[in-house]
């Protein structure tokens, strides 16, 4: 974690944001968020919104949510995760839903792949929920762009 981010980890809502990205259960969240390619931060966002919506100050807001980044970051590379890259080698940034909490974020992959990972039928099963739910809404969303 960079210097100045860490100094907002000393204030009360950085210790709280920090609280809850590093609670160990949001590692399945994050590692979900991946696995469907969308940013592992997006596991958080309606937990740490109230926090964040109580800062007035857009700016200072928007250090918030990169600290949240950060957070979950450093929970990915304990975990064994690193940045997922492109086909040029570029590190993937992902965006997520218009008018949500986070605006973009990382997607991370295991390192070595997915296919290296131990697969739970707990996880499996979470992830082929997931997957159906995403794509109703998908299909909600087509329909009502007709």
């Amino acid at each position: 974690m960079n210097p100045v981010h860490a100094e907002f980890e000393k204030t009360s809502v950085g210790q709280r944001l920090a609280q809850i990205a590093r609670d160990p259960q949001h590692l399945y969240g994050y590692r979900l968020m991946s696995r469907l390619d969308v940013p592992a931060v997006q596991a958080i966002a309606w937990e740490v919104k109230p926090l964040l919506d109580a800062i007035d100050d857009p700016r200072a807001r928007d250090f918030a949510k990169q600290f949240c980044g950060a957070v979950v970051g450093e929970e990915m590379r304990n975990a064994g995760f690193e940045i997922a890259k492109d086909a040029k080698g570029r590190e993937r940034r992902g965006a997520v839903p218009r008018g949500g909490v986070f605006s973009r974020g990382a997607i991370w992959r295991p390192i070595g792949g997915w296919q290296d990972e131990p697969v739970n039928e707990t996880f499996k099963r979470g992830i082929e929920i997931a997957e159906k739910a995403i794509g109703t809404y998908r299909d909600a969303l087509a329909e009502l762009a007709k």
